[in-house]
């Protein structure tokens, strides 16, 4: 199940027309009122209702159900109370759940939306975006050549919007591609981009 934002609310870490994986999913069986739990960019987890979004996906087929009362309630498979207890604990354990959160949240876009929902999404929330990496491991996970080659030439021109996180995530998804395009952004990135040591060694290996 995924949202997608109507406006950017900077209060609640929410993007105009991003695309938000749902955690959890309630709805009051008496009522119909629903809810849904997100993971927002202040990297968060709240509960939010569709007075500012829309709901771009609704498969619940990873979703373990369980009934509270007068509620359905809808968890993501893996997730449960000491998921979060763990990750509100400020020690090693808390950045491990957090990445196997991220994971989860890939998982559900990937498996939910297109390569082309996805791609639209990056192109139109840019590159800055708090959470593009998210959008992009989706991308990468079932992309072709073609995709692949599509995604390089658009970033060409974006080589200065691009951090050294998401250029990392970039050279590490396209160094498989022997191809024209991916070469030219290669060479883009070597030569105007401010990289890490590692992202350099692997465009210099990549180029040999």
């Amino acid at each position: 199940m995924i949202l997608r934002s109507k406006r950017n609310i900077e209060r609640e870490g929410i993007s105009a027309n991003k695309l938000y994986p749902v955690i959890e999913y309630e709805k009051n069986i008496q009522s119909g009122a629903e809810r849904y739990k997100i993971y927002d960019d202040c990297r968060s987890v709240s509960w939010k209702t569709l007075r500012n979004f829309s709901v771009e996906s609704d498969i619940l087929d990873n979703y373990t159900k369980k009934r509270n009362d007068d509620t359905d309630s809808y968890s993501y498979i893996g997730i449960d109370e000491d998921f979060y207890t763990q990750l509100y604990l400020e020690n090693e354990k808390s950045g491990c759940v957090r990445e196997e959160l991220e994971k989860k949240l890939i998982d559900i876009l990937s498996s939910e939306l297109s390569v082309e929902n996805i791609i639209d999404n990056i192109y139109e929330l840019g590159l800055k975006n708090e959470g593009i990496d998210m959008l992009l491991f989706a991308f990468f996970k079932k992309a072709t050549k073609q995709d692949i080659i599509n995604l390089s030439i658009y970033l060409y021109e974006r080589i200065t919007e691009m951090n050294s996180y998401i250029l990392e995530i970039i050279v590490n998804n396209m160094k498989l591609y022997k191809e024209s395009d991916v070469e030219n952004l290669f060479v883009e990135i070597y030569m105007n981009a401010s990289c890490t040591e590692d992202v350099l060694n692997l465009i210099n290996n990549y180029l040999d």
